[in-house]
């Protein structure tokens, strides 16, 4: 009986645990109007202020091949890519369109993790 009091406690603080997590925070709805979120990424933060939408994204994708959706899906929408840098572990955008500013970093962090940041500057 303590045996399957235990087991029954263990389960349901599981559940509480699991519910108690943290929801994805939406994909800011002005990065929406100008790019998709990476296809199977997380959003980790988003963050908006006067100038800029912010959000923090966390894929599973090589910092390059995020940069490449990136880059192919701003210059369908219009931008043009003013910047490029890119090192052995990242990669950097910046697109612009008339007054407006669309950063991409996208830099390897824990292995088989990058961490994408996004920031639309207006």
């Amino acid at each position: 009986m303590a045996q399957v009091l235990r087991i029954g406690v263990l389960v349901l603080a599981l559940i509480l645990s699991a519910g108690a997590a943290q929801a994805e925070p939406p994909y800011p709805p002005a990065l929406v109007a100008e790019v998709a979120k990476y296809p199977q990424s997380t959003v980790v933060m988003v963050q908006k202020t006067a100038e800029a939408n912010h959000a923090m994204l966390q894929a599973a994708d090589k910092p390059e091949k995020i940069a490449d959706y990136y880059r192919a899906a701003l210059i369908a929408r219009g931008w043009e890519i003013a910047q490029e840098t890119a090192t052995a572990e990242a990669q950097f955008l910046v697109a612009t369109k008339g007054e407006s500013s669309f950063t991409v970093s996208a830099v390897a962090s824990d292995p088989g993790t990058t961490a994408v940041s996004l920031i639309l500057g207006r």
